[in-house]
């Protein structure tokens, strides 16, 4: 694997005489109009002055903003703790804030012929000639192949090499001969070179076999975690595939050996088993991906390593149905160079107001308030049940392995959080009171710990449950009343109108930034500090039937845009209108 992560012009290394690089972090053609994003390594504040973009050795004008991007392995970038919770360990999750320029020329002002290059003009007056390297997938060309190519109407864009490092862009308008050509040699490069794969060899060559039968599908691609489903992605398929919209074709990527899709299977659906020939074909061929998480190729069935050689095939148009909602400082993962998502689904116009910021870099018509599909099953069922869910922290947790649960970690029976909720759960007056007023208890664990189950201490009045083993459905429409600290699950509670209780242990702060959600003048519910406090509050609710308080309804009409149960609906006819108004993108080798 080292040596294949070396590639062509290797990331880790720097220029040969130690100046920056232009780092490209997305490049595509919409309504007209090629875009190109990116930064210039070493500049994390601001863009140097002397950043000349030429284009047919012309200097041509460009947009700088600052910006957060979330690259790995981006030279210079710094680790960022905690991260999402669906890493995968072949990647480099690292986090660099830096300014970013946006170049944007119009498809008819471009030549038959193109040039796109890079000069730092230095205090001498002389200039340097930058060299490129590509950040991630978004940025269609990799640099870690030589004959990488990317098409884009009549044009394919192609990089230009000297000393094996990326000097320019060529941009050519071209036939399909002249494509076929330079895919030929790509394919001989995969096939042969010391970085290449015969894996991704084969895995592309099948891809073009594939083209007849698949290129004209308007395939609809979504998912949750690969080893659990019940979220936002699999509500959303099971409405596709309820309702069958004309000329859809609904796909719910999982793990053929979670327990999750032998139940879809039996309730009569057909979700595709993860990393499959089928499922990465239809990644390829998607002309929409509906994304509850951020590291979409990863969930199309393509690891960090693996994508680049098949980057410049994809055209799907990224969306965000979403895990949890965005309000808190998400920008790390969630900005527009991530995903480059044109539609951004919300359910309150507090996450609108927060992805608005500019670090996140949205269009106005990118976010969308439509709600979020889950909340289609959110309908009270209430069984006298007091669930506690609290949410993970990074550092109790063992490292995540893509597509898969943590494993168990034997020291977490030392930690703060083990010892704060165990001390909960065998507290005597919220026992006695529970058994007194007819209610049960139920500790969830979050996913990210559902191995250190059996650390925890359950009995005939608290039922110690894993995610894996009861659906959040079930869990939220039968409790009465909810017991957090942060997590996003709460806002599923609310969304019933039901009561929401905030345990915020001073030994237990959070591992993110508070972004667009404030807890004391947003919260659900009381916010309790103190485990005597919090047990008197629990008990209170119970001896009054857990009825909401006027006042805490008040905040939860004012959060959600919506108390029905039409989001799936919404969101599927914006995405129509939103193909319609782009065209469903066709897969033909002429229109690439």
């Amino acid at each position: 694997m080292t040596d294949r992560l070396d590639r062509w012009d290797g990331y880790a290394k720097r220029s040969a005489d130690g100046r920056p690089r232009v780092i490209l972090d997305l490049m595509e053609c919409e309504n007209g109009v090629f875009r190109m994003d990116g930064s210039l390594e070493s500049y994390e504040k601001e863009l140097p002055g002397g950043l000349k973009i030429l284009v047919n050795g012309k200097k041509y004008a460009y947009v700088t903003k600052p910006g957060v991007v979330r690259r790995g392995c981006v030279p210079g970038a710094e680790a960022k703790t905690g991260g999402t919770e669906d890493t995968d360990l072949q990647e480099c999750s690292t986090v660099v804030k830096r300014a970013s320029f946006a170049l944007e020329i119009p498809v008819s002002e471009l030549c038959r012929k193109n040039t796109v290059r890079f000069r730092l003009e230095k205090a001498s007056g002389q200039e340097q000639e930058l060299s490129i390297v590509t950040s991630d997938y978004q940025a269609k060309l990799t640099s870690a192949l030589r004959y990488s190519w990317w098409s884009f109407s009549a044009f394919m864009a192609v990089f230009s090499w000297k000393d094996r490092e990326a000097t320019g862009i060529m941009i050519e308008k071209t036939g399909r001969a002249a494509r076929m050509a330079r895919e030929m040699r790509l394919l001989k490069e995969i096939l042969t070179a010391p970085y290449g794969s015969r894996q991704m060899f084969v895995v592309r060559c099948v891809y073009w076999l594939a083209a007849p039968v698949c290129s004209g599908k308007n395939i609809w691609l979504t998912f949750d975690k690969l080893y659990k489903g019940g979220d936002c992605g699999e509500y959303f398929y099971k409405y596709l595939e309820d309702h069958r919209p004309a000329g859809v074709v609904p796909v719910y990527v999982i793990r053929k050996d979670s327990g999750d899709y032998a139940r879809l299977v039996r309730e009569g659906y057909h979700p595709s088993p993860y990393r499959t020939v089928g499922q990465r074909l239809s990644y390829l061929y998607a002309s929409m991906v509906f994304a509850t998480h951020s590291g979409v190729p990863s969930f199309g069935g393509f690891n960090k390593w693996e994508i680049r050689y098949v980057q410049d095939r994809l055209r799907a148009v990224n969306t965000c149905i979403q895990h949890g909602l965005s309000v808190q400082d998400l920008t790390y993962d969630s900005n527009r160079l991530v995903n480059n998502n044109k539609r951004y689904y919300c359910a309150s116009g507090y996450e609108i107001e927060n992805l608005s910021k500019p670090s996140y870099d949205y269009g106005k018509d990118v976010l969308r308030l439509t709600g979020i599909p889950r909340y289609d099953g959110l309908v009270n069922r209430d069984k006298k049940q007091i669930l506690i869910a609290p949410t993970w922290r990074s550092y109790v947790a063992m490292p995540s392995v893509m597509g898969s649960s943590r494993a168990y970690n034997p020291e977490f029976v030392h930690t703060e959080y083990y010892r704060i909720y165990q001390g909960l759960l065998e507290n005597r007056m919220l026992r006695e009171t529970a058994q007194r007023c007819g209610y049960r208890i139920l500790y969830l664990l979050h996913p990210a710990l559902d191995a250190q189950k059996k650390d925890f201490h359950g009995d005939d009045a608290v039922k110690i449950a894993s995610s894996l083993e009861i659906s959040y459905e079930q869990a939220l429409t039968e409790s009465s009343l909810m017991v957090t600290d942060y997590s996003g699950v709460q806002f599923d509670f609310a969304y019933m109108r039901k009561p929401v209780v905030y345990f915020h242990s001073p030994g237990l702060p959070p591992h993110y930034e508070e972004g667009g959600f404030f807890y004391d003048t947003q919260g659900f519910g009381e916010i309790c500090t103190q485990e005597d406090e919090l047990v008197q509050t629990i008990c209170d609710y119970m001896e009054s039937g857990c009825a909401l308080k006027p006042f805490y309804r008040a905040r939860q009409d004012d959060f959600f845009a919506f108390d029905d149960h039409e989001n799936c609906r919404r969101i599927c006819e914006d995405a129509f209108a939103f193909q319609k108004e782009h065209g469903v993108r066709k897969r033909s080798e002429d229109s690439d």
